[in-house]
């Protein structure tokens, strides 16, 4: 297999080599600037701008007499903008690329800028959600609900998204989906990452891009997709910025003030965000198991937590010229969290308890992240071949100690047993180094080849120290405590061609190889699993316009789903002594290959056919229990097989000029076949979801969302109906400077987890419940110069427009 790898990787480098000397065939954009009356002999930036997004795709200096040109422009629709602080702003109306020949804009007149007119702004039309073949994207600034919540509340109220209650976010018929910041993949936790949206604050997110299709380009990693969450970086001349203060309550307060700046040149931008989090929250769980045929466990688990969080990232673009730009940006986060714990599981029969456990517990983690990274664009030549790399090093530690009392009580007796105390410190560090390279080369009219090396190196320490303490002396407990170490390098190449026969078809052909080198040691059990394995991930798109209202998609992938590190960490997080969860080192990853057939009409509304096939399927949460002892431990195994066939249906309604709605349907029916022969059921699921919003008088906007997942089974669990509703106001302020947001989270208090398991030796019935219903209120005041957009998007890792697979689109 490496040398399979070795092969790809040489026969990659000299395609690079032979593409980069191809003949370029071209069309494009050209025109003249001229003064009245006279030649115009100064160099003025052009900008070529996509439509309509908005979004600048190339730019440019005027050559002698203000003579411009762009070539190898893509088929679409644009506008041409210019940069110069001596001239009026100019914007040009749509210019649309058939995709042969120039199309010439002729001699436009410019003037000068004597006397200060109010500057040219070029709007963006878009909605909040954008419904594409290959993404849908959320643009966060659109919806009025976002402005006072977190970034893991906008994802709940996403179409086709899922959040469960271990944190996953589920895309695709309920597989989960990659989180990525700025194109780099979160390697951690699922409860970790969702920790780390939820102290997020939506304000400081431009884009959130739900991509279920991802090319040979993107890594590999989850099996539903990629959710890539975009940050704010601004995009306006000089000085400019934003102010929020935010506040909510539920069962406890909410404190989320946050602040934005951008400081922006013709050369330099500089950019940066900060935003703290004081939250009061709670969670409830209930549990009532079955062990034997006579015994059972009832356990009531309550905690209350005051999470102190910061989130930041700063950064900095330098254009060394029009072609070439250097970057910078540092992403990080910190937090405190104070938990405290009360666990009480009676213990007896079905008709009457015999003993009941008490175990309070006091825990206090903290965790630090920062990611580095930097980065470089550029144009090679005139040929239009573009050259981007990135290197990052990110870091996370996180420090917890708990301190836990555990006593017994008979009932009969009513004796109360000697307390149990034990003291647990878990540190955990993780190392991650990864950089990456990126070609693309247009070689002819029509045609395009991309392709890119990445590596990544990962550490990840972990150390579980149990003490027992009798009278506040501390005896180490060997038992329970242990060190789990992981290493892991991931090396990988990919190559997409792309191209357009004709008008009304154009595909894409893609292949992605992984070589992956893991090691998992754990001395205190004698674990140690090593592998090393190579991956191919091909990827075919093919796209068909019947006519101007009808178009179909065809799109196939083959992606992995690597266990998280704490999926695979065998240490015991102890919840009470007959509650534990522990991690299998021996856990696989899962493989998925995925097939979807999408319909679009009018380029609004969507129907997508998607099939989904997994093989050792892994996100799943296992519960097993002892008959002896009662023990219930939770952790991860891989099933054999999990089929999904399924059904998505989006709209976008606009009902009148004020009032607009989106909806979205996604109805699938799922398999399950585990490996041990005692599970092998199909399910149907089904999830509806609505975000309307209504323009009403004096810039006041109406915003209402609503969710509802029908019975469903997944994996080892019957879960019961779900449904939740947000209302939420907006109001424009101060010549539209300010806005003042309300907003009323789950108002009926209904999002919660009700399910039911039997599995090999286990009847149990649960509860979940976390702090749902929250209003909040948010005031957010920006201030500074507004003008034309400027520079580049910039993102860290893998995380190119997938839009460029249609050659129709940029």
């Amino acid at each position: 297999m490496r040398i399979s790898f070795g092969c790809f990787v040489a026969g990659f480098i000299l395609l690079l080599c032979s593409s980069a000397n191809s003949q370029n065939k071209f069309s494009g954009i050209q025109g003249q600037f001229v003064l009245p009356n006279k030649a115009l002999n100064d160099t003025i930036t052009v900008l070529l701008i996509h439509l309509p997004d908005s979004a600048i795709v190339n730019t440019t200096i005027t050559k002698g007499k203000g003579l411009f040109r762009f070539n190898n422009v893509l088929p679409g629709t644009y506008a041409v903008s210019i940069h110069h602080p001596c001239y009026q702003k100019y914007a040009s109306q749509s210019i649309v690329v058939s995709g042969s020949g120039l199309v010439s804009m002729g001699t436009i007149t410019l003037h000068p800028d004597i006397i200060n007119l109010k500057e040219v702004t070029i709007t963006n039309p878009r909605a909040y959600i954008e419904t594409r073949y290959d993404k849908t994207v959320l643009n966060v600034e659109k919806g009025i609900m976002a402005e006072g919540v977190s970034v893991l509340d906008v994802l709940g109220t996403a179409p086709g998204v899922r959040i469960n209650s271990a944190g996953d976010v589920l895309l695709r018929g309920g597989q989960k989906a990659s989180i990525a910041i700025n194109g780099r993949i979160l390697n951690l936790a699922s409860a970790d990452a969702a920790e780390q949206l939820k102290n997020m604050p939506s304000g400081s997110v431009n884009q959130i891009e739900l991509i279920t299709n991802p090319s040979a380009k993107y890594d590999a990693t989850g099996a539903g997709g990629i959710v890539n969450i975009i940050l704010k970086k601004g995009q306006d001349e000089g000085f400019n910025g934003s102010v929020t203060m935010g506040a909510g309550y539920g069962d406890f307060y909410k404190l989320t003030p946050s602040l934005a700046l951008n400081y922006r040149t013709k050369k330099l931008n500089f950019f940066g965000n900060y935003a703290f989090n004081d939250n009061h929250t709670d969670h409830t769980i209930n549990i009532d198991r079955y062990v034997g045929s006579t015994a059972r466990y009832d356990e009531h688990y309550y905690n209350q937590q005051k999470i102190y969080s910061s989130t930041y990232n700063f950064g900095a673009d330098y254009s060394i010229d029009d072609k070439h730009t250097l970057g910078f940006l540092v992403v990080g986060s910190f937090s405190n969290n104070f938990i405290d714990k009360n666990t009480v599981t009676t213990i007896g029969t079905s008709t009457a308890a015999d003993s009941s456990l008490t175990t309070l517990a006091v825990l206090n983690r903290r965790i630090n992240t920062i990611n580095y990274n930097l980065n470089y664009s550029g144009i090679l030549g005139k040929s239009n071949q573009t050259i981007s790399a990135d290197a990052d090093y990110f870091l996370y530690n996180r420090n917890s100690f708990e301190d836990l009392n555990s006593t017994m009580y008979n009932v009969h007796t009513n004796i109360t047993g000697n307390p149990m105390f034990y003291r647990n410190e878990a540190p955990t560090h993780i190392m991650n180094i990864s950089g990456r390279v990126d070609y693309i080369n247009p070689i002819s009219q029509g045609r395009r080849l991309e392709a890119g090396l990445k590596t990544i190196i990962a550490t990840n320490d972990n150390i579980q120290r149990f003490d027992n303490v009798v009278n506040d002396v501390h005896t180490p407990n060997p038992l329970i405590s242990s060190q789990f170490n992981y290493n892991d390098n991931i090396s990988s190449a990919y190559i997409n061609y792309i191209a357009t026969p004709s008008a009304k078809f154009n595909y894409l052909l893609g292949m992605r190889v992984e070589h992956t080198g893991s090691d998992a040691d754990n001395p205190n059990y004698h674990i140690s699993v090593k592998r090393s394995y190579t991956d191919y991930f091909p990827t075919v798109v093919l796209n068909y316009t019947l006519n101007t209202n009808h178009s179909l998609t065809f799109n196939y992938n083959r992606r992995i789903d690597r266990p998280n590190y704490s999926d695979l960490n065998p240490l015991i997080a102890y919840q009470d002594r007959y509650n534990i969860t522990t991690g299998n080192a021996y856990l696989k990853p899962s493989y998925q290959d995925n097939i979807s057939i999408t319909h679009t009409y009018k380029n609004k509304f969507g129907a997508k056919l998607y099939a989904a096939f997994v093989r050792d399927y892994n996100n799943f949460t296992y519960f097993a229990q002892s008959d002896i002892s009662g023990l219930f431990i939770t952790g991860k195994i891989n099933l054999k097989q999990a089929t999904t066939y399924g059904i998505e249906l989006t709209a976008p309604v606009t009902i009148n000029d004020k009032w607009s709605a989106f909806f979205d349907v996604d109805a699938n029916l799922q398999h399950y076949v585990d490996y041990a022969g005692l599970l092998n059921k199909t399910t149907p699921d089904a999830i509806f979801k609505v975000n309307q919003q209504v323009q009403l008088p004096a810039d006041l906007t109406f915003a209402l969302y609503a969710d509802y997942e029908v019975n469903t089974f997944y994996a080892m669990y019957n879960y019961r109906a779900n449904y939740s509703v947000m209302p939420s106001f907006s109001k424009r302020l101060f010549n539209k400077r300010a806005t003042l947001s309300f907003s009323a989270k789950d108002i009926f208090n209904t999002d919660r987890n009700r399910y039911s398991t039997d599995y090999a030796n286990l009847n149990m019935v649960g509860y979940d419940k976390r702090e749902t219903r929250i209003y909040s209120l948010s005031f957010t005041y920006r201030f500074g110069k507004s003008s034309v957009k400027a520079a580049r998007k910039h993102t860290t890792g893998n995380n190119e427009d997938l839009k460029r697979v249609n050659p129709g689109t940029n």
